[in-house]
């Protein structure tokens, strides 16, 4: 049985204007990996598109977006943050 894959980020286009949204809204609309990825293809939809003229950037619910989503750095989850002491 195939999984479903959550849509993070919605495009849609009216005339000349895309409008991508970040839709995870009960996460303040952070972007994770899936994020990152849904946002990457809507762009390059929008981008292919030669009545798109303007493209809005904009999230669901109460904020636009809180930053990346702090539990994908978490100790396995495949994403890390910089060692200062590795600096030299």
């Amino acid at each position: 049985m195939a999984t479903e894959v959550e849509q993070h980020v919605d495009l849609r286009t009216h005339g000349g204007i895309a409008v991508i949204r970040f839709n995870r809204p009960e996460k303040m609309n952070a972007i994770g990996a899936v994020t990152r990825t849904q946002l990457a293809d809507a762009i390059k939809q929008a981008e292919r598109d030669d009545a798109v003229r303007v493209v809005v950037l904009t999230g669901s619910g109460r904020a636009f977006c809180s930053g990346a989503d702090v539990t994908e750095m978490a100790p396995g989850a495949g994403m890390r943050t910089p060692d200062p002491s590795s600096r030299r």
